[in-house]
This record gives C-alpha cells, sequence and structure tokens, in this order.
C-alpha cells in the first residue's frame, strides 16, 4: 500500500500526465516535463522486463532486472533525477506513477522489491515464505523477490538449504550462484559454497539435486546429484563427483570442519564467525591447505584447535588475533 505522506506527490504527478495527454500545449513546468519524460522511458523498459528464467547464470539474471532500467535512453536524461529515482527514499513513490504507465506488473516489481538478505552476526538462520528455511554464513548474501515467491534464490557465498516438503507448503528452488544454478526439488536438503575461495555443493537429504553450470549448453552441463555426493572445484568448472566424509556440512550447528581447503578461507570463515581481524605477517599462510576443524563456542578454544596443526602461536588483542611462528 502506499503512505499517506506519499499521496499529494502522485496526484501532482497524475495531474500533469492527464494534462500532457488531454492538453494541446504544454500546461507543465520544464521539470515535470522531464520527470514524466523519464517514467515513460523507464515503463518502456520495465514492460519488457521479465523475471529471469533458470536458463541464465545469476549475472545475467541481475543484469537483465538492474541493467534494462540503465538503457540508453535513460543515460540521456538528467542524472541528478537518476539519483532521486532511485534512491530507497523516492522507490515507493516512483513505483505508483510507474504503475500508471506500465500497469499492475511495473507496480508489483517496485512494490513487492528485492529481499536481501545478510547475516550481522555469526551464523543466521532465515525462514522463507514458504517456510523453507537456509542457515547462512556471515559474509554470505541471498536475494529474491519477495512477492509471488517461487523459490527462485540468488547465492554469494555459504549456505544451507532445507527446503520443506510439498505438503507442509514447500516448492521447488532454483539457486542461482555464479558457477551454477542448483535445481531442487520440495523436501531437499543441500549445502552450497561458491565465492573466491572454493565452489562445493553436497545434497545431504534428497535421492536427487540437479546441478548445472549457467555458461555452458544445457544438454551437456547437467549433473544429477546423488544423495551424501558432493561437487568441489577451485576452477570455473564443476568438476568431478565426490563421495564420502560428509562432516564439513555441520557447520550450522557451530563446528566448522574443513577436508584440504584454502587457509585463507578457513581464516575468513573465523573471523566472520567471531568478529575479529587475524592479523599476521606470515607470507607462507596464503598458500597453505588446511584440514582441521574449529566449534564457534569459545574463540581462544577455536584458535587452540586452529593453530595446533599449523606451528602457530596466537594472542587475542581486542578484536584481533595475532598469529605469529612458534619458533619465533
Amino acid at each position: 500500500m502506499i503512505p499517506e505522506n506519499d499521496h499529494e506527490f502522485i496526484d501532482k504527478a497524475l495531474k500533469h500526465y492527464d494534462q500532457e495527454s488531454t492538453s494541446n500545449k504544454d500546461q507543465v513546468d520544464d521539470n515535470s516535463d522531464k520527470e514524466l519524460s523519464l517514467l515513460n522511458k523507464v515503463s518502456d523498459e520495465l514492460s519488457n522486463m521479465s523475471i529471469p528464467t533458470s536458463k541464465k547464470s545469476k549475472e545475467q539474471s541481475w543484469s537483465e532486472i538492474y541493467g534494462k532500467i540503465n538503457s540508453e535512453t535513460v543515460k540521456q536524461a538528467e542524472a541528478s533525477f537518476i539519483d532521486m529515482l532511485f534512491s530507497p527514499k523516492y522507490m515507493k513513490k516512483v513505483a505508483a506513477i510507474a504503475g500508471v504507465f506500465v500497469g499492475l506488473y511495473a507496480m508489483w516489481f517496485f512494490l513487492s522489491g528485492i529481499q536481501n538478505v545478510t547475516p550481522s552476526d555469526g551464523t543466521l538462520e532465515y525462514t522463507f515464505p514458504d517456510g523453507s528455511t537456509v542457515f547462512l554464513k556471515k559474509g554470505s548474501n541471498i536475494r529474491y523477490l519477495k512477492s509471488g515467491f517461487d523459490g527462485n534464490v540468488y547465492l554469494n557465498g555459504h549456505a544451507q538449504f532445507h527446503l520443506n516438503a510439498v505438503h507442509e507448503g514447500g516448492v521447488s528452488y532454483e539457486v542461482k550462484t555464479d558457477r551454477s544454478i542448483i535445481l531442487a526439488d520440495a523436501g531437499s536438503i543441500f549445502d552450497v559454497r561458491d565465492d573466491s575461495y572454493l565452489y562445493h555443493i553436497t545434497n545431504i537429504g534428497r535421492p536427487l539435486v540437479q546441478v548445472r553450470t549457467p555458461h555452458q549448453d544445457e544438454a551437456t552441463s547437467n549433473i544429477l546429484l546423488k544423495k551424501g555426493n558432493s561437487l568441489k572445484t577451485k576452477s570455473a568448472e564443476l568438476g568431478d563427483v565426490l563421495q564420502g566424509d560428509l562432516t564439513h556440512i555441520n557447520w550450522p550447528k557451530g563446528h566448522f570442519i574443513y577436508h584440504e581447503v584454502p587457509l585463507s578461507m578457513v581464516l575468513f570463515d573465523f573471523e566472520n564467525q567471531f568478529g575479529v581481524k587475524v592479523v599476521h605477517s606470515l607470507p607462507e599462510l596464503s598458500n597453505k591447505v588446511f584440514s582441521g576443524s574449529f566449534k564457534d563456542e569459545n574463540i581462544n578454544a577455536a584458535l587452540s584447535d586452529l593453530t595446533k596443526d599449523l606451528a602457530l602461536n596466537f594472542r587475542l588483542e581486542g578484536e584481533s588475533v595475532i598469529l605469529s611462528d612458534i619458533n619465533n
């Protein structure tokens, strides 16, 4: 619904629009003309816009949403008004006017908005509109359209999805990351990490989860991941299916377990989980591969677990963790 204090702005805009449509001469001031002209150009872009499909990568999809508005015609409009148009303060006002020009779709898109979920501390447990839950690490982010939720989710970072079964109101999900599109039926449970350190997906709880690479031919890029199997790679390609240890999926319960991963990634997770900054002058650490674990119950115990196999000392100074060579 439109807030009461927006009505004057909207009524004025609609009056200007009516004047522009019915009058044979210009009865509106220059600023209003420019605003309405820009809104018409935006509406032309919005009227051809559709919700991204699963055949597009995450970045391609969001480019379709954000990029089309930034068309050549809009670029020619006054930059000051563009800044105002897309500022949060004016978004609902613009939505109301845009709805006059382009119909219910534009109104729905702007007013429903994009839900942006980012943990402020540690691990966040978040519930989607269908009742399904996701565990999300700090430093990660998920986005989806709030209205008419259909399981289309965009992920940056590391998350574990627990999807409700159909009889619980659950729906099928399409989770898009930079390197994959994950097609999961209602009732699926899966863990996926896609960031600058690693790509790793594990099917925890359903017979099959389909994984697709968005940058390859659809007929040859589908991988059916059986329950208990993983894909793990540092490259752009998804790599081979792995079987075996699933202890790395225990992080939502506070136990972070790693198997041959970059140490820099582990330190990144540690910083986010405890809200500290790890400081060291040991360049060799950037190339180290780590296998081990830590729990988030106590930072000193976690640091002991983290450093015992690395021949490192540690000390806490405020919100900083100082690492040093044990031989120094």
